[in-house]
């Protein structure tokens, strides 16, 4: 698993030189915030991919989901006995 820093500069050069690739006038014409969202959900998944559970899961319960494993666990288990029937 990587480090959050290593993931956030990665992501940050990543969206740099794709953004380099675009016309000017594409990205003067974005409305404002569009390039900080995509920053931030590029950030996000990239997280979700590469870092550490535990980072995940703070990440998870930090929109709502549930905060640990053993609750993600249940709220699968749960899930999966909906289906059984």
């Amino acid at each position: 698993m990587r480090p959050i820093e290593l993931i956030v500069q990665n992501v940050l050069h990543d969206l740099a030189a794709e953004t380099a690739k675009l016309p000017k006038a594409i990205l003067e014409a974005a409305s404002p915030g569009t390039l900080e969202e995509a920053i931030a959900r590029g950030i996000l998944c990239k997280i979700s991919h590469d870092g550490r559970l535990d980072l995940v899961l703070k990440a998870i319960a930090a929109a709502g989901g549930p905060a640990d494993a053993g609750e993600l666990s249940a709220r699968f288990k749960a899930v999966q006995e909906m289906h059984k029937t």
